[in-house]
C-alpha cells in the first residue's frame, strides 16, 4: 500500500504558560495492507492526574488491537461483520486500556503530591479504587486499507469525513 501516515503532539502555549503536561498522544503506522492514525485527548482539569498516561495508554492499545484485528481478517468478512467487529475492536482497546491502567496503578499508586490537587470528590473516588477517571481521555481512530476504511470514536470527541 503506497501511503505514508504521521502523528505528532506538541505541547501547547497554554501548557508552558501554566506548566502542565501534554495530555494528548498520538500514534501512526503504515504496512502493505494497512495504515491507521489514532489520536488520545486527555481529559483536562485537576482531578484528571494521569490524563497524560491514559492518553498514551489509549493510543497503544488501539494500535495492538488494530494491527491484532487487520491481520486477522479478509475484506469480504470486514463487509460483512462490519458493524459486530467494530463494536468488538472498540471494547477490546477499552479493555486493554483499562488492563494498562490498573498494571500502572499497581506499580505506581497515587503520590500523596498528585491526590492533593484533586477535589473532594475525586480524591475519594480513587480512594476507593475507582482510578480509571484520573486516566481518563477520548480516542479517536482510523484505519485504511486498499478496498475500504472505517473510523471510531471512543469518547465525546469527533470524526468527520470529508468528501
Amino acid at each position: 500500500m503506497n501511503m505514508k501516515t504521521f502523528d505528532i503532539s506538541v505541547l501547547g502555549a497554554s501548557h508552558i504558560k501554566k506548566g502542565t503536561v501534554c495530555q494528548d498522544y498520538s500514534i501512526s503506522n503504515s504496512n502493505n495492507k494497512w495504515s491507521y492514525a489514532v489520536v488520545c485527548d486527555g481529559h483536562g482539569g485537576g482531578d484528571y492526574v494521569r490524563s497524560n498516561k491514559g492518553s498514551e495508554f489509549g493510543c497503544k492499545s488501539a494500535e495492538f488491537m488494530i494491527n491484532s484485528m487487520m491481520s486477522q481478517i479478509s475484506s469480504e468478512k470486514f463487509f460483512s461483520e462490519s458493524e459486530s467487529l467494530l463494536c468488538t475492536l472498540e471494547k477490546r482497546i477499552i479493555k486493554k486500556w483499562r488492563e494498562t491502567v490498573e498494571a500502572h496503578y499497581r506499580n505506581n499508586p497515587f503520590t500523596d503530591s498528585e491526590l492533593s490537587r484533586v477535589s473532594a470528590k475525586a480524591y475519594d473516588k480513587y480512594k476507593n479504587g475507582n482510578i480509571y477517571s484520573a486516566y481518563g481521555t477520548t480516542l479517536v481512530a482510523v484505519v485504511m486499507t486498499h478496498d475500504y476504511w472505517f473510523g471510531i470514536q471512543i469518547g465525546d470527541g469527533k470524526l468527520i469525513t470529508v468528501d
